[in-house]
C-alpha cells in the first residue's frame, strides 16, 4: 500500500538481504537523489512516509561518518565524563540518538577524538559554573561535522567560544560548535546543512589559550529572545532527556 506512492525507480533500490556496505552507500546516494527529484510532487503525509522509508539508508551513511565508539581521554583527573569500561570506552555510547520525534543528533560529531570533559558543574561550591556540553579533543585539526540536519543561524567569533557555529535543527533543538580552527567554505548564515556534512576543523580559537578540542553543546528553547542562543537551555546527553515540549514551557 505505502509503496504505491513511490516511483518505480525508488522501489527498485530498496534494501534487500545480502547487501554489502559498499552497496549500502550506493543505495543511499541513489535513493536520496531519486527522492529529491520526486519529493516536490508529494503531499505532506506522503513526504513523511518517504522520509521514514529512507531512514535505514541515512543511518547507514551516518554510521560511516561519526565515531563508532568514544573513549575518555584521561584515566585519572577526568571531568564529569560518563562511565567507561576497562578500555576507556564510554558505556552506552550511541553514534546518534533521537532528541525529539523529528530530530536525530550525533553524540560526537567529529572525525576522531576522545572525551576530555563532559557536561556538569566545575569549580568549588562557591565558584561553581556549568560546563554546558562535551569537550572532544584530538591532537590534529580533524573535521567537525554537523550533528544533524538543520540550518546555520550563527557563524562568528566570540572571545570565550572562539570560532563558533550554531545550527537550528527545528523542533526547538539547536547545536553549538566552538573553538573551530576555521569554517568550511560553504558555511554562511541561512545555509541548509546535512547531518555529517563538514562545517569546519577542530581548533584552539578563543581569546585565552585552549587545548585543541571541539566544545559541543545541545540546546533547546526559543532562539527569538534578546539573549538568542545564550538564552537556550543546555541538555546533558548522558542523562535521561526531558520531553522537549516540557522543557520549552519551563524555559
Amino acid at each position: 500500500m505505502l509503496l504505491n506512492i513511490l516511483p518505480s525507480a525508488l522501489v527498485s533500490i530498496m534494501p534487500m538481504s545480502g547487501v554489502d556496505s559498499a552497496q549500502i552507500d550506493q543505495l543511499a546516494s541513489t535513493s536520496k537523489r531519486v527522492a529529491i527529484e520526486y519529493i516536490s510532487t508529494l503531499k505532506e503525509s506522503e513526504t513523511y512516509i518517504l522520509k521514514e522509508l529512507l531512514v535505514p539508508f541515512e543511518q547507514a551513511r551516518l554510521a560511516r561518518i561519526f565515531p563508532k565508539n568514544l573513549q575518555v581521554c584521561y584515566r585519572d583527573g577526568r571531568r564529569n565524563t560518563p562511565a567507561s569500561d576497562a578500555s576507556q570506552n564510554i558505556k552506552d555510547y550511541k553514534q546518534t540518538f533521537k532528541i525529539t520525534s523529528k530530530v536525530r543528533l550525533a553524540s560526537a560529531p567529529v572525525a576522531q577524538g576522545c572525551l576530555m570533559s563532559g557536561y556538569g558543574f566545575r569549580g568549588t561550591s562557591r565558584r561553581a559554573y556549568l560546563h554546558k556540553g562535551w569537550d572532544i579533543a584530538f591532537s590534529e585539526p580533524v573535521d567537525v561535522y554537523a550533528g544533524g540536519d538543520g540550518t546555520i543561524i550563527e557563524a562568528h567569533y566570540r572571545g570565550d567560544y572562539g570560532n563558533m557555529i550554531l545550527i537550528d535543527h527545528g523542533d526547538g533543538v539547536f547545536t553549538r560548535y566552538a573553538h573551530l580552527e576555521n569554517f568550511a567554505p560553504e558555511i554562511s548564515i541561512g545555509t541548509p546543512i546535512k547531518a555529517g556534512q563538514t562545517i569546519g576543523r577542530m581548533g584552539t580559537s578563543a581569546d585565552k589559550p585552549v587545548a585543541r578540542h571541539l566544545h559541543y553543546e545541545i540546546l533547546i528553547g526559543d532562539y527569538n529572545t534578546p539573549k538568542q542562543s545564550f538564552g537556550l537551555k543546555p541538555i546533558d546527553v548522558t542523562a535521561p532527556l526531558p520531553k522537549v515540549s516540557e522543557a520549552l514551557e519551563s524555559s
